[in-house]
């Protein structure tokens, strides 16, 4: 069902950027949770998440200097089924589920980047939070620290509307690259700093 419910969402989120959904999008669907499935919360509850977060995050900085190398994954039925499956591992075991996705879409438009991603996240969410909650990794205290972020994230969403349009100019590759590069260098600086 999971998988079902992020394909769809998924597929939904290609005619966000006002272009309506073809069969050539349908085929582009991620095949897999872009979050959390059983799978992933199996791995959270059998092995320690720091040393799996510091695999990851030197994942995306090698994927982000593939990617400046000239070298182009297309996002295809099988590159959106690892993505997806990479993105649902990342995402609820080192809070990165982002990279694998956008750096699938670092050619794509601005509004089909975003799309897309606001889609991965809502359905990745939830699906992620449910298996934090049967693996014993979610309760009360991590309740109250989500809720310490809203601000953050009331501002994030004003911000991101003033500058949606100058990214859009061109800009949209350079900072699906600089956040992936970002986004790895924190999860392996906070292994290191702890």
């Amino acid at each position: 069902a999971g998988t079902a419910a992020a394909g769809a969402a998924a597929a939904a989120a290609f005619a966000a950027d006002g272009t309506p959904p073809s069969k050539d999008d349908d085929a582009n669907a991620p095949l897999a949770p872009c979050e959390l499935d059983p799978r992933a919360a199996a791995v959270l509850a059998l092995l320690p998440a720091e040393p799996l977060s510091v695999l990851f995050g030197a994942m995306i900085l090698l994927a982000v200097v593939i990617s400046v190398s000239g070298l182009h994954v297309e996002p295809r039925p099988v590159t959106l089924f690892a993505g997806g499956a990479l993105s649902g591992l990342m995402g609820t075991i080192a809070a990165v589920g982002g990279p694998p996705i956008a750096l699938l879409y670092q050619r794509a438009s601005g509004a089909r980047v975003r799309g897309t991603l606001s889609s991965v996240f809502l359905v990745g969410t939830v699906m992620s939070l449910a298996a934090l909650v049967l693996v014993g990794r979610f309760g009360r205290d991590e309740l109250l620290l989500s809720l310490a972020l809203l601000p953050g994230a009331a501002v994030g969403s004003v911000v991101s509307r003033q500058i949606a349009s100058w990214l859009d100019q061109g800009y949209t590759r350079r900072a699906v690259l600089a956040v992936a590069s970002v986004a790895g260098l924190i999860v392996i600086g906070r292994y290191f700093a702890a």
